[in-house]
């Protein structure tokens, strides 16, 4: 009879490492099921010993041991792919099985497939190389063919992980001509049989080329010869619900155990990887771009000048924007607005009172729904007629701030009546279907006008549709927004957007001396990350620093009381508590901690010690992608 520590393959069970007892024939790695409050559970066997030898400590313990339920599989994992599990675990204060679970799919799980995997770490001769491709996608393409028919002629195959199903289906597509049968698309969209059998085919040692999603990260082993995290800035890689953690920096975790190449490709790349590549810590794995000359011309419109202007659409579109519109009549426009809805947010010119919604204190937004105006929460979904006067000071000056997709559109159909005017954003794309519809009228229709936000510009990524004219109706939302990253983000997505324009980019801002909308302007890369570090470095931010944050809600007293347990834990950091402005639960306040650490000193052991102390009601992220 056995001891045996299991770490469950679940988001959260409060503790990382469970104890059994059984007979069975077990060993490290071992995939076995256990009961977890009355769930069957996967969990990975990490430790194991007699029971006689941990006789004194069981009959101490304060809880009853359980019988481990049967063995799934002798070996699923790796001995490299646990070690870099393990390593991100530490650096991100989460459970060693959260991190499997995230890159594994359920499918696999739930009956893994015996697959016989190396139970010892690779041994490299050589350090494996780490570099960075920054080029436009076209260019990164052309790269890619190259690269992958070399690799396969060496009997070797390549693992391209992107951030999304659309991303695996473009760069498929793109790449699979001529190696159809060794190329493999991989995502969470899969059915149960083509997942399995899709987890084997990557564990064989045929040379092939893998587009996959994060979800089979997992499978990878030294068969591979390259590790290319494609798109390696966008956020998409950090998980949106327990554990929270980048995945990309799993794989890169992974290329260095495994001991094959990895490259962190991208259009621009984060300023956290240019940083180490600037500290010679990635080489160049083709072009480095400092600045791009193709792509649109772009033109920054200061929109505070323009009170004169004879023109009935100020001040949300400018002559400029309209003009260069007007001239696109052959082929396509896209029109980018930050926010959804008629107006961002409604304010009292007297007072100053902003409108909240009752529900979560979440800014409302103004919609206009079959012929009559909403007041609608775009966080919790509560809506309400607005009203007249304000509920504070009861002056009828209200003001509406900010320009959203929806009166854009309207004020494009007056400017154009002949031409098509299609809005893509959340509010009007609530199923697949209906995005396939207007994505597919677009770009079947010349001349048509696309309004739309982020998920316009995915879908735009996505497709090879060419744009004439993109025009930015409003920049100043998301430069303002109070988060350390904002304006890289902002810079990411406009240099795409220039870059993937044929003719002109038109940014339209009230802050036209922002520094980075002149980098912007000359698409001059370098420039911006030379600036962006200059700050960060300044204000101890990443790449600098690594900043945690512990997020709690409760109502006023329950705020206080968690406020006061963690002020206690970590009272030697310098904590740093604020109401948070990106997270709502219903009817309840949220406030978040901050923390920040010097980089080189990461993790801080006491710091991640408190951190997974702390019971499930806590909120604990690691560098993630806002802090507000």
């Amino acid at each position: 009879m056995n001891l045996v520590n299991v770490t469950p393959l679940s988001q959260t069970t409060g503790k990382e490492e469970l104890s059994y007892f059984t007979d069975l024939d077990l060993s490290l790695g071992s995939i076995v099921s256990v009961d977890i409050r009355n769930k069957v559970t996967p969990a990975l066997v990490v430790g194991k010993e007699s029971v006689s030898d941990a006789k004194t400590r069981i009959k101490s313990g304060s809880y009853k041991l359980k019988k481990i339920n049967n063995i799934l599989t002798k070996s699923l994992y790796s001995a490299d792919v646990i070690e870099a599990a393990q390593a991100t675990s530490e650096f991100y204060a989460v459970s060693l099985g959260g991190i499997l679970k995230a890159s594994t799919p359920k499918a696999v799980l739930d009956k893994p497939p015996d697959i016989k995997k190396d139970k010892k770490k690779t041994i490299n001769e050589m350090k494996p190389e780490a570099m960075v491709l920054q080029v436009s996608r076209e260019d990164r393409i052309t790269f890619y063919k190259q690269y992958i028919r070399g690799s396969l002629a060496r009997g070797r195959g390549v693992f391209i992980c992107v951030p999304t199903k659309k991303d695996v289906e473009y760069i498929a597509d793109r790449l699979k001509k001529g190696i159809e049968h060794a190329t493999f698309s991989l995502h969470g969209s899969m059915s149960v049989k083509a997942t399995r059998e899709a987890w084997e085919k990557i564990s064989d040692k045929e040379a092939k080329l893998i587009v996959s999603t994060s979800l089979f990260l997992s499978a990878i082993d030294g068969s591979f010869d390259t590790l290319i995290l494609e798109r390696e800035a966008s956020d998409s890689y950090y998980t949106t619900k327990r554990p929270f953690f980048n995945l990309g920096f799993f794989a890169r975790m992974l290329a260095q155990k495994t001991g094959v190449k990895f490259i962190a490709a991208d259009s621009v790349l984060s300023v956290e990887t240019y940083k180490e590549y600037e500290d010679e810590k990635f080489s160049e794995a083709g072009s480095v771009q400092k600045s791009y000359r193709e792509g649109a011309e772009v033109s920054v419109i200061d929109m505070t000048g323009l009170e004169e202007e004879k023109n009935p659409l100020l001040p949300f579109l400018s002559s400029t924007l309209l003009e260069s519109l007007k001239r696109s009549t052959s082929g396509h426009s896209f029109v980018y607005t930050a926010r959804r809805g008629l107006a961002p947010t409604t304010t009292c010119s007297d007072c100053g009172y902003t409108f909240f919604c009752p529900k979560c204190f979440s800014p409302t937004v103004l919609h206009g729904k079959e012929k009559k105006r909403l007041f609608i929460c775009h966080t919790c979904g509560y809506s309400h007629e607005p009203r007249d006067k304000c509920p504070k000071c009861k002056s009828w000056r209200l003001t509406q701030l900010g320009i959203g997709s929806e009166r854009v559109v309207g004020l494009l159909e007056k400017a154009f009546p002949k031409r098509e005017v299609l809005r893509m954003d959340s509010d009007n794309t609530g199923t697949v279907k209906k995005e396939e519809m207007i994505w597919s009228k677009f770009k079947n229709t010349p001349g048509s006008i696309l309004v739309g936000t982020e998920m316009a510009v995915n879908k735009i990524r996505s497709d090879n549709i060419e744009i004439q004219t993109t025009a930015i109706a409003s920049i100043d939302s998301l430069l303002t927004y109070p988060n350390y990253s904002s304006g890289e983000k902002v810079f990411r997505v406009l240099m795409e957007m220039a870059l993937t324009t044929e003719r002109n980019m038109i940014i339209q801002t009230r802050a036209p001396e922002q520094r980075l909308l002149s980098d912007i302007k000359r698409k001059n890369v370098f420039k911006f990350f030379e600036e962006e570090l200059d700050i960060r470095k300044k204000l101890f931010y990443p790449p600098f620093s690594i900043p945690i944050t512990v997020t709690f809600s409760g109502n006023k007293f329950k705020l206080e009381e968690k406020e006061k347990i963690l002020e206690c834990i970590f009272a030697s950091h310098q904590p740093i508590f604020f109401r948070s402005i990106s997270e709502r639960v219903r009817g309840q306040r949220v406030k978040k901690m901050l923390l920040r650490s010097p980089r080189l000193e990461w993790p801080d052991e006491k710091i991640v010690e408190g951190l997974k102390s702390l019971p499930p009601e806590y909120k604990v992220a690691v560098h993630p992608p806002t802090i507000v």
